[in-house]
């Protein structure tokens, strides 16, 4: 457990830099609470409505592997938002040199 939490942070860093640390971990905490309140809600409520084990692990699946897919897509969109809102653009080709 505390291996996990030391590592999360270093990857967090390195992604995301440390001007936005504590809002990304914030959000995460905050998804977590709420997943595992309403996971136990939305399995029983499967489970009585027919839906089998098979079902519900297949649809967990994919929203593992969608989350997976998403998560490799969001560092270089927020490499493209900090150059957006910092007015960076020479990196990305949308504008001309700040020195010009």
């Amino acid at each position: 457990m505390g291996l996990g939490s030391t590592v999360k942070t270093a990857l967090l860093v390195e992604v995301y830099g440390t001007r936005n640390l504590g809002a990304i971990r914030s959000v995460s905490a905050t998804v977590m609470v709420v997943s595992t309140a309403l996971s136990p809600v939305l399995f029983g409520f499967l489970l009585d409505h027919g839906f089998g084990f098979t079902f519900i692990s297949s649809a967990c699946a994919c929203l593992v592997l969608s989350a997976i897919f998403i998560s490799t897509r969001l560092p270089s969109l927020a490499r493209n938002t900090e150059e957006l809102w910092h007015g960076d653009f020479t990196k990305s080709g949308y504008g001309m040199n700040k020195a010009s």
